[in-house]
């Protein structure tokens, strides 16, 4: 039996099938009544493809192959996720930055033009990898995120949910990046699964009772302690109030010198090792609207809102049965703030520093800032305890830096108003496996917060929103020929520096109109594929609505991570 040489076979085959155009004529000699939609979501450019990429790939080509042979006609053409931070990264490190500050020393012009060399450069890798699995797709019409009929797709979209009040900006708590300076969006960590266990130093302050009536009706003559629990230590400079379970069983415990107020159901594992004594068994409804002294004296401004609060999400069992609220940087947190009308103090920039108003830990990163938070609160007689805790924790899912829950204005879709609609369309799919219907993807949805879309960074699709510099008028728009009818001015490209350029004159004041900084999350640009990759509505009205929706969709189970 002749020897044969395989990989030299296969070249001949790849060349056979590309100097004949036999995957185009696959397609060309079935007809366009008989076709069948196909969408191929894009995969980022941030390298060659891995194997989870190669298997994807695969499947994306059987059941197209397969309906081929069954005389259907399917479109296949492949797309590159060309924006957001998985390239901003790769930029970052190729020309050794780190982080927003090193990006605007060097100009954003600069670093706006290398993200765009990279991905013309890297996308280029992927040809031979496709074409050597064997599979058949159109790549040399690719559509690519950061094309400009692409994202002029993309603004129709946000101009269009905009309109029916499904966007807003809101201040919300988000998980934020402090390395990459950026909320990032649930979605996000839930896909990449980017949650790892990490050990914390978890702390159990004191908070002095000060309400006189209270110490006087139960007799107390020792100072008297609030033992308030965290998980993030740095958070406690700008606590606004304490949070307590109206329902729970609280005692006043009594030791040498002082005195601790407590819940019944965790005294056991809070005083393990010290000697005390119950004196005063209590209802959380007797603690509501104490008043306490604060730790730190920065908002001391604000000393009528020391109080504590009752709220349902206190623990009888984790901590102390007391919890600090911190509207700032939690969710829960912010809830109670808001309803009890409390401050809601952003004391950490964008780089995850204490602002100058912080004296002790001016300038320092919160995880750094926490020994000399605890140490002071030591030297002071206010920290009862610290332990290590083992818990799961969100990381960026890009740069791997832990990240943080930190309050600021965002804009958002409001995913609450459509979730009904979202459930009852899931209905009409046909899914493989079929448990993921109803179960991982359909609870998602139910479970899903509103979608933060707005990113503090660069290279993306820039917002279509202009804001009065005097004023409260804003402006959005849909398309380029909106925005140069109002601005009159020339779009040269979406993209920011070129976007922020266009200024001109508010319709309501003497103001000029600015383009917000903000850009737009990478996951709306690779959402809009649907309509985007065809220019749709200004282009291919016809097509994109005979092809929508899709009859087979192929991605991995990350994107319906609940």
């Amino acid at each position: 039996m002749p020897e044969i040489n395989f990989p030299e076979r296969e070249e001949k085959i790849l060349e056979f099938w590309k100097k004949n155009k036999i995957f185009e004529k696959s397609i060309e000699n079935r007809s366009k009544d008989n076709s069948v939609s196909f969408y191929d979501g894009p995969p980022f450019v941030t390298g060659v493809p891995h194997y989870g990429h190669l298997l994807g790939s695969i499947a994306k080509d059987i059941i197209p192959r397969y309906l081929t042979m069954k005389g259907k006609r399917v479109r296949r053409v492949w797309g590159w996720d060309c924006h957001g931070l998985p390239i901003e990264n790769k930029v970052e490190q190729k020309l050794g930055l780190k982080g927003r500050r090193d990006i605007e020393k060097i100009g954003l012009l600069k670093f706006i033009n290398e993200c765009k060399d990279y991905v013309s450069q890297t996308s280029a890798e992927w040809n031979w990898y496709i074409d050597h699995i064997g599979r058949w797709v159109d790549m040399d019409n690719a559509y690519r995120t950061m094309d400009l009929s692409y994202m002029e797709s993309v603004i129709w979209a946000f101009k269009k949910l905009y309109d029916q009040n499904l966007i807003y900006k809101g201040m919300r708590i988000s998980l934020f990046c402090p390395r990459c300076s950026t909320p990032i969006s649930n979605f996000e960590i839930a896909m990449d699964n980017s949650y790892a266990d990490r050990e914390d130093t978890a702390i159990t302050i004191k908070f002095k009772v000060i309400s006189s009536e209270f110490l006087n009706k139960y007799g107390l003559k020792k100072p008297c302690y609030l033992l308030a629990w965290t998980t993030t230590p740095w958070s406690c400079i700008s606590v606004m109030g304490l949070a307590i379970g109206e329902s729970f069983k609280y005692q006043i415990i009594e030791t040498k010198n002082e005195c601790y107020i407590i819940a019944k159901s965790t005294i056991e594992k809070t005083m393990e090792g010290l000697e005390y004594k119950t004196i005063i068994d209590l209802t959380g409804k007797n603690i509501i609207g104490l008043n306490y002294e604060h730790v730190f004296n920065y908002y001391n401004n604000r000393i009528k809102d020391f109080k504590t609060y009752p709220a349902d999400y206190v623990s009888e069992q984790d901590g102390t049965g007391i919890v600090t609220i911190n509207g700032a940087f939690g969710e829960v947190d912010m809830a109670s703030s808001k309803q009890y009308g409390l401050p809601i103090i952003v004391n950490v920039d964008e780089e995850g520093k204490f602002t100058s108003e912080v004296k002790i830990c001016q300038g320092i990163y919160v995880k750094e800032a926490e020994k000399l938070i605890i140490d002071d609160l030591i030297a002071r007689n206010l920290l009862f305890k610290k332990e290590k805790i083992i818990h799961s924790y969100p990381f960026c899912y890009r740069c791997e830096t832990p990240l943080i829950y930190r309050a600021q204005e965002s804009w958002f879709i409001d995913v609450q108003k459509v979730k009904e609609k979202l459930l009852n369309n899931n209905q009409n799919i046909h899914w493989v496996p079929e448990h993921f219907k109803n179960g991982r993807f359909a609870e998602g949805i139910k479970t899903a917060p509103d979608w933060c879309i707005s990113r503090t960074r660069y290279w993306a699709t820039a917002m279509p929103v202009w804001e009065c510099d005097k004023c409260d008028n804003r402006e959005v728009f849909g398309s380029i020929i909106d925005i140069e009818t109002r601005s009159k001015q020339k779009v040269k490209d979406l993209h920011r520096p070129f976007i922020d350029e266009i200024i001109f004159d508010c319709s309501k004041c003497d103001g000029k109109m600015m383009r917000v900084k903000e850009v737009l999350d990478c996951w709306l640009d690779s959402g809009s594929m649907p309509y985007a990759e065809r220019h749709y509505p200004f282009e291919n009205k016809e097509d994109f609505e005979k092809s929508f929706p899709a009859d087979y969709i192929s991605e991995y189970t990350g994107q319906v991570r609940a």
